[in-house]
């Protein structure tokens, strides 16, 4: 609290004669910039405040105007738009940041991550695959990278990457995780396992990592175990909608009698419909399940049919196709 309090006073010292200077350099926009830097840690220290933030979002845009082609002013304002929900405008300021510096690596990765959300794989890829040319000993360059190409479903490329990524950074988790992820996904069981627990064992409230050895254990019919890890994330975290939705399935459909709870199936997915306010059709689908398993077909029927349209209106045609039989069924038995 002593340091942060000494840093805050001496912010403040600093933007007092950052503002003095201003006067007298109104279009400079390095000295813009640094005054808006220092009121973006002053927020930082104090807590974010929505007047003070378009204060310094108004400054930097006053910087760009002023030197259009000094690029840290453009990536500066991308951060503090981006931060802000302002994700277009935050996407044209970086994008002219590479327009000013091709070789601007946080540019492309903010890019990357950016296209990769709105589900723009290939765009996504071109940039991390930059920042990689540019920092080839950069870790989180590789790990986005293997994500997106996860999604692609090229695994071998993508554990490439990670097992990259894992050489530069040994102790990340979250590479780790991916790669555990990954090697599941390409069907080398036994490795994914003993990575998983391992990274278990190092930080117990690792919740992805959870998920991914849960899954392990739950293709080796290892029921129990799985039982157990999922349990032991959702008190970390009750409101991890993967592990929900797992545990719920695995709680009403384990050949092990003693592991069913169906009741406790049907709080799981209906807290996971309360979660996404009855939007995913997968949580729909188990909720309806879980409602089967207790006998309240009528129940079930009703919200196998709003998961059926959900899926149809969203194009999930597979979904839809594997909820259709299940509504069928229930609708037959109530």
């Amino acid at each position: 609290d002593k340091k942060a309090l000494r840093e805050k006073e001496n912010i403040e010292l600093s933007l007092e004669y950052l503002k003095e200077v201003s006067k007298f350099y109104p279009r400079d926009s390095k000295r813009l910039l640094w005054l808006a830097r220092g009121l973006r840690r002053l927020l930082n220290i104090q807590g974010d405040n929505p007047e003070e933030r378009e204060e310094v979002i108004n400054m930097l845009q006053k910087a760009v105007e002023a030197d259009p082609q000094f690029s840290e002013s453009h990536l500066e304002l991308a951060d503090i738009l981006l931060k802000g929900g302002k994700r277009d405008q935050a996407v044209l300021h970086y994008k002219k940041v590479l327009e000013l510096k091709p070789d601007s690596f946080l540019a492309h990765m903010m890019l990357g991550n950016i296209l990769s959300e709105e589900g723009k794989a290939l765009e996504a890829m071109e940039h991390f695959r930059q920042a990689i040319k540019i920092d080839s000993l950069n870790s989180s360059a590789r790990n986005n990278l293997a994500t997106v190409l996860v999604l692609q479903k090229r695994i071998d490329e993508a554990i490439r990457h990670l097992r990259e990524a894992l050489r530069i950074d040994p102790k990340n988790a979250e590479i780790q995780n991916n790669l555990g992820a990954a090697l599941l996904e390409k069907g080398e069981i036994e490795e994914a396992n003993v990575l998983s627990y391992e990274v278990l064992r190092k930080n117990p409230g690792d919740i992805q990592n959870r998920y991914i050895l849960s899954i392990y254990l739950l293709r080796k019919y290892r029921y129990a175990e799985a039982k157990q890890i999922l349990q032991e994330g959702l008190k970390l975290s009750p409101d991890n909608l993967a592990m929900l939705n797992l545990l719920a399935k695995l709680l009403i459909s384990v050949p092990n009698p003693k592991l069913l709870d169906r009741k406790q199936a049907l709080i799981l997915a209906r807290h996971a419909c309360d979660i996404t306010e009855e939007k995913n059709p997968e949580c729909l689908d188990i909720l309806a399940s879980a409602y089967a398993t207790l006998g309240r077909f009528k129940d079930a029927a009703e919200i196998a049919r709003k998961a059926y349209n959900l899926a149809l209106s969203l194009n999930l045609k597979q979904l839809a196709e594997d909820i259709k039989k299940r509504l069928d069924t229930f609708e037959s038995l109530h």
